[in-house]
């Protein structure tokens, strides 16, 4: 996720990204949030809600894995996980690299969700 995504959601949400910039042997953060800007509107709707329904709980690692949304967190309530599963399930439905309608695809052994665009970019930069 691009510079100016990342500061706006630990900016926005500074309880919930508390371990951005701390080490690996806190949160897997230090990484950042590890997928595309496409995805930056289910983010922060999903972090508006994570912290409606639970103010205490911590982001420990947000990435793109097998194609969706990955969010992980620490102990919360089941409120919490249960919403998480929605919002990974609507990821493979939304183009990870510019947020349209998307589906998951699968090219190579690599999964990814795109849109048909996004999808025809990454063929042909392929070929190149």
């Amino acid at each position: 996720m691009n510079k100016a995504n990342t500061e706006y959601l630990i900016k926005k949400y500074p309880s919930l990204y508390k371990y951005y910039n701390k080490g690996i042997k806190t949160s897997a953060m230090c990484w950042g949030f590890d997928c595309g800007d496409g995805w930056f509107d289910l983010i922060d709707m999903l972090s508006f809600f994570i912290t409606r329904i639970d103010p205490n709980v911590t982001a420990l690692q947000v990435k793109e894995k097998w194609g969706m949304l990955a969010f992980y967190v620490g102990p919360t309530e089941d409120r919490v996980f249960d919403l998480i599963d929605r919002y990974v399930a609507a990821s493979k439905h939304v183009c990870e690299i510019c947020g349209k309608d998307g589906k998951l695809r699968c090219r190579n052994g690599w999964y990814m969700t795109r849109c048909e665009e996004c999808f025809e970019k990454d063929i042909h930069s392929e070929s190149r």
